[in-house]
């Protein structure tokens, strides 16, 4: 993550600059910053030790400062003990910590006719011994700094506390069974650019190695004198941190964007936040040091956050920015070359320096490559990137990398021929073959399963072909192509390629972190949620679609037709802030056939509150082990700590899952998840099952997941927390399946939920991959709407004759392989209805195909649903003469059995939630609920028999 930490001291500094960090009287000294901090020595014998940033002005006496003697006050709890006069470290006139952006710069620290009010770094020292030892010694600088000074204030112009007076700092110690050296920072004053993403980190450093946690707390009021009195907190001002959240002590900064651009890592201490208001906000931390498990000490470090306008005068040291790495092949035997298309040049950024990489993660410093471009032989395939450093921020930027594959001789290169298609010709490659060796073939994967093979009769000198290919779908492709000499294939790579759809339209849905209304990836983030889109052709409804992050669109309409997106709905407590129209428009034009994206931007709807938790569970059974997926995300605006409980069959035992599990205790399975809301992507569990001491489940056993997300007190929609997957178990499973719910039997105009899951089972990353999936004509697609999906994923609907296909494309999922366990997965889920007066006895069924990159697609099994029931013997087990259910009361199992054939049973609880439902077709049925939670059930076979029993 980027440090946007700032300090801006170059030469060039304005007027304004210099009021906001003056005093307002000479004989007032106002800190900026302060640490308060302890050191063992040996016993019970501790060096506390105060550090002080003061900022220089041309009527601040420094000498004052030496002459200091900060009153420390030792507490054990509440009960006073004693107290310890610090005194200054050499040099007593301070040090100075300015970082200038110029050699031979001065500030008004050493010069007063200078304009750049420096920041000068005081510390005071003292040892104690403390008189035993103690759970809870409190170490406490209330603000007195001795008589030559007296009370130490905080600036007069900080803007978010109510009356800022004297500072105060509260270390705490318990040395009942380790003595402990507080943790110290190496971070000084923060200054931060307006309208920019910017982060902070203390930097702390603990010489006991012991585990550090961070808070932020609120400020103390000290009484700035010898007393010892300790004041309480000092108050905060009525203003919001953001729509929704008052600025508070964990909350301290005024006007920034909200989560996740707004977030604090209690692990590092990294502040990251997006402030939108000029400001000098005080900000404290408190930092816990842990040992074996118990709380040994605390420190705390107040400073001030300010927020200034970035002048673009050299005002601020700038971060370092990288562009993208693009490489040029020359045919013949000129060597290749990688240039970056963009870099920061500004005050305290280093040069570019290039680096290597055999697989995009591991990477390597080429001696030599600084400059913009770098010239090499390709003996081997690598990937090269370029980055340069902040020397003051000790900040990073790396540029995204390129593939260079092996050539010696460069043998071929490539690009997209950009045609002018608005006769919708389809796709043009220009590939150009370099070689003095004879050659074939050029085959050509063009990313959407299909492939070609172009004959390469020619021999030396320079050989060339346009390849053209029709796209059935628009969507993001990666195109490989091959070389083959002979049978051998001698040289290779692979390109993205986007392809739009003759007139297609695209729409595209995104969470406006900075409010800019700009699409910036870096910054803000594709919408995960439903929404629902109406389609206007000439003001007049055409068609209706539900998405998340985006839309393709085939527009059929005559020249000057006028297409426009307008958004119905979103989730609760979002509303799209951009357009304020909610309305995006595309006139058809005769010399158009690829149309720009239309972005609409959402942010939080101001005042909305409330958390709807919802859960989406697939399932995939086989007699050796399962593998299954749980979508968790949280649609309303108010965070909330999810956990994830799920209970699965005692035939299986758990074996993996990622995230990882919070804790396992049998068949009981449990996920902590963190904070959710409509604000941050929804989070993805994995798991995988095994038969329970190798013993194989029977085939054609009916298995049951049950996993439920709480809270479910104060949710909004309890009904979606609960899901019951359920499957059939086969011989052996693929990790792409597609699960329906309900199964089987179902009345005609049913929705039905389908989830498709995929995994990348290859060795390789999978970089952009889609689904396929042609609707059944029993299914009404007009009444498609999307639960959710794992990853930004837009969406195309198209006819085909009398087929309608469903296409889930997920442009740059970048999906790892298969080596890297819970970064492979992914998945989707949508409803839709049957239609209504289909004949009993219709079978629907569905299947998907998954496409990873340039493979073939990936068929998932098929699900089949009924319509209607057997009545005949729903009538025959009505008497009830025929119908045995046993062991009643059970604990793990339950059969039922029937003198005729028993097609569904069905499970609900007393409050009337379905926990099991499953077809049949036996007279003997064994139903697995050991999983259930003890109770009394209710059971109903056939549609209309009901029983109950006990599960124990």
């Amino acid at each position: 993550m980027k440090n946007n930490a700032i300090f801006p001291f170059c030469k060039a500094f304005l007027a304004i600059v210099f009021l906001l960090l003056s005093y307002s009287s000479f004989a007032v000294i106002r800190t900026k910053s302060a640490h308060l901090s302890y050191t063992h020595i040996s016993g019970n014998t501790y060096r506390i030790t105060l550090s002080l940033y003061i900022a220089c002005s041309p009527g601040l006496i420094m000498s004052t400062l030496s002459a200091a003697t900060p009153h420390v006050c030792i507490y054990d709890g509440n009960t006073s003990i004693g107290s310890v006069n610090l005194t200054v470290t050499p040099p007593d006139s301070g040090i100075e910590v300015t970082p200038l952006c110029t050699v031979g710069d001065t500030t008004q620290c050493t010069s007063t006719s200078s304009l750049i009010p420096g920041i000068k770094k005081f510390v005071y020292t003292g040892t104690y011994t403390l008189p035993y030892t103690a759970s809870a010694w409190r170490f406490i600088f209330n603000g007195y700094m001795g008589t030559s000074i007296g009370s130490l204030f905080r600036q007069s112009d900080i803007t978010n506390l109510v009356s800022p007076t004297n500072i105060q700092l509260i270390d705490t110690l318990n040395n009942m069974v380790y003595n402990n050296t507080s943790a110290t920072l190496n971070s000084i004053i923060p200054t931060y650019n307006l309208n920019q993403y910017n982060s902070y980190n203390p930097v702390a450093v603990d010489s006991d190695g012991d585990m550090l946690t961070y808070s932020l707390v609120s400020p103390g009021n000290g009484s700035g004198d010898t007393s010892c009195a300790v004041g309480g907190a000092v108050g905060y001002m009525s203003m919001l941190a953001w729509y929704g959240q008052n600025v508070t002590a964990s909350t301290p900064l005024q006007d920034v964007s909200p989560p996740p651009a707004y977030n604090f890592n209690t692990a590092t201490g990294q502040y990251l936040f997006y402030p939108l208001a000029l400001q000098n906000s005080t900000v404290v931390y408190n930092i816990e040091e842990h040992r074996a498990g118990i709380l040994v000490g605390t420190s705390q470090f107040e400073m001030n956050f300010l927020v200034l306008a970035d002048t673009g005068i050299g005002l601020f040291i700038h971060l370092p920015s990288v562009g993208p790495a693009i490489h040029s092949v020359s045919c013949g035997s000129a060597p290749d070359t990688v240039f970056v298309s963009g870099y920061a040049t500004s005050c305290g950024i280093s040069g570019l320096q290039w680096q290597s990489s055999p697989d995009n993660i591991s990477w390597t410093n080429i001696v030599g490559a600084t400059a913009a471009t770098y010239t090499y032989a390709p003996l081997v395939p690598l990937y090269y990137r370029c980055f340069q450093v902040n020397t003051i921020l000790g900040d990073t930027a790396y540029g995204a990398s390129v593939y260079s594959p092996v050539s010696a001789a460069n043998l071929f290169h490539w690009s997209v021929v950009n045609l002018l298609d608005t006769l919708c010709d389809g796709s043009v490659f220009y590939v150009s073959i370099c070689d003095t060796a004879s050659f074939d073939t050029l085959r050509t994967y063009f990313g959407d399963g299909t492939m070609s093979i172009t004959p390469a009769p020619l021999v030396g000198g320079l050989c060339s072909a346009y390849i053209s290919h029709w796209y059935t779908s628009p969507g993001t492709y990666l195109v490989k192509e091959i070389l083959f000499n002979g049978g051998v294939a001698i040289d290779s790579g692979t390109y993205p390629y986007n392809y739009f759809y003759c007139r297609t339209l695209q729409a595209k849905f995104y969470y406006d972190v900075d409010s800019d209304c700009i699409y910036n990836a870096s910054v803000d983030f594709l919408n995960y949620y439903p929404l629902t889109v109406e389609i206007d052709s000439n003001s007049i409804p055409v068609d209706t679609i539900s998405a998340t992050s985006g839309i393709y669109y085939n527009a059929y309409g005559g020249t000057g037709t006028i297409y426009s997106f307008k958004v119905l709905s979103t989730v609760y407590g979002l509303y799209v802030s951009c357009p304020s129209s909610g309305i995006l428009s595309d006139t058809i034009s005769t010399s158009l056939s690829s149309y720009p994206v239309r972005y609409f931007a959402l942010r939080p709807t101001p005042g909305t509150t409330g958390f709807d938790l919802v859960n989406s569970t697939s399932l995939n059974c086989s007699i050796h082990g399962a593998c299954g997926s749980i979508l968790v995300s949280n649609t309303y605006p108010t965070p909330v700590p999810a956990v994830v409980t799920m209970s699965f069959s005692h035939k299986y035992v758990f074996v993996w899952g990622s995230p990882a599990a919070t804790s396992i205790v049998g068949n009981t399975v449990t996920w902590n998840l963190g904070l959710l809301s409509s604000y941050v992507p929804p989070t993805l569990i994995s798991f995988i099952l095994a038969d329970s001491g190798g013993v194989a489940i029977p085939f054609g056993d009916t298995i049951n997941v049950n996993s439920v997300v709480t809270p479910i007190t104060g949710d909004i929609y309890p009904a979606n927390n609960t899901c019951i997957a359920v499957d059939t178990v086969l011989s052996a499973y693929d990790p792409n399946y597609i699960a329906v719910s309900p199964m089987g039997y179902i009345p005609s105009g049913t929705q039905l939920q389908y989830t498709i899951h995929f995994e990348n089972t290859g060795n390789d990353t999978a970089y952009n991959i889609f689904v396929m999936d042609t609707l059944s004509q029993y299914l009404n697609p007009y009444s498609l709407s999307l639960v959710g999906a794992s990853a930004p994923m837009n969406i195309w609907l198209s006819t085909y004759g009398t087929n309608e296909i469903v296409k889930f494309d997920f442009p740059h999922i970048n999906l790892l392989d298969s080596s890297h366990h819970g970064q492979c997965d992914g998945m989707l889920t949508f409803k839709i209805n049957a239609k209504s007066g289909i004949p009993n006895g219709t079978i629907i069924p569905n299947h998907a195909g998954v496409f990873f990159d340039y493979n073939p697609a990936v068929l998932t099994n098929t699900v089949n649903n009924i319509i209607g029931i057997n009545t005949t013997n729903a009538l025959a087990l009505n008497n009830g003469h025929n119908l045995s259910i046993y062991p009643n009361p059970t604990s793990t199992e339950l059969t039922i059995s029937a003198s005729d054939k028993i097609t569904t049973v069905a499970i609900s609880n007393l409050v009337g939630q379905t926990v099991y439902v499953n077809q049949y077709d036996a007279q003997l049925v064994h139903i697995d609920v050991a999983y259930l939670p003890t109770g009394v059930y209710f059971i109903k076979v056939n549609g209309d028999v009901v029983r109950k029993f006990l599960k124990e």
